[in-house]
Parts: C-alpha cells; sequence; structure tokens
C-alpha cells in the first residue's frame, strides 16, 4: 500500500491525510481508494480538482462582470 509506505516515510502524516480527506469530500473516492493510490495520482487528481475549481471561479467571475 503506496499509503502506509509514505507514512512510514519521511513524508508529513498531517499532509497526506489532508490529501486524503480532499479526495474523499470532493472527488469522492473512498479512503480505501486513497490509500492505494500513489503520491503520483493523488497528486494528479488534485491537480485536477484545482484547475476544475479555477475554472468554475473564473467562469463565475465572467458572468457576473456581463451584469
Amino acid at each position: 500500500w503506496f499509503f502506509y509506505r509514505e507514512i512510514a516515510g519521511s513524508f508529513n502524516l498531517k499532509e497526506l491525510l489532508y490529501e486524503a480527506y480532499i479526495l474523499v469530500k470532493h472527488c469522492r473516492f473512498t479512503y480505501g481508494d486513497v490509500k492505494d493510490m500513489s503520491r503520483s495520482e493523488r497528486n494528479v487528481f488534485l491537480e485536477f480538482l484545482t484547475k476544475e475549481l479555477e475554472d468554475e471561479r473564473n467562469a463565475s467571475k465572467q458572468h457576473s462582470s456581463r451584469r
């Protein structure tokens, strides 16, 4: 399990758990899904989420500036 190896390594436990929290809450993965992901897989999904939120924010700004 990638997640457990990272916990045992030099990674910050709080950071790992926060990544898991974001992926479970906002991307609707299960905690088990997140634990099975490698760090690079989690980073890709976090990048997707960040881009999606930025796109939504920009669309909202454009819509509100047209009023």
